[in-house]
């Protein structure tokens, strides 16, 4: 099995264990087997289990002016996913401009409206 399968493969077990609360092996456990650094270009494990969870927290926080933390909490993670999500999340809504906003299932006129507003970030 090439490497990138067998990384394709965890990632699909890692997106099944994300119901259970903990997932068994990090991202540098995972490079590590494969002999390669946790830098090496591979998708960031975390940010590929959490994509939806992402989009969904980043919509919300521009859409609807929803408090992040408070949002976050809605997911029951643990402290540690919770704070990493949190982190994520900020630096998505820091990036967040014309080039990128459909990615978060959000409109034009929202982002805009979100922009002219000083771009408020709820926590």
């Amino acid at each position: 099995m090439a490497k990138r399968e067998l990384y394709e493969s965890v990632l699909r077990y890692l997106a099944e264990q994300r119901d259970t609360g903990h997932h068994p092996v990090s991202q540098a456990d995972i490079a590590a087997a494969l002999g390669e650094s946790p830098s090496t270009g591979l998708p960031d494990l975390f940010r590929a289990v959490h994509r939806d969870a992402i989009s969904e927290l980043v919509s919300r926080v521009v859409r609807d002016g929803h408090p992040l933390k408070e949002a976050v909490a809605e997911f029951s993670l643990p402290p540690q996913d919770a704070e990493r999500l949190t982190e994520i999340v900020k630096g998505d809504i820091a990036r967040l401009g014309e080039h990128n906003f459909a990615r978060y299932r959000l409109t034009l006129g929202e982002l805009t409206r979100w922009v002219e507003a000083g771009r408020p970030l709820s926590e």
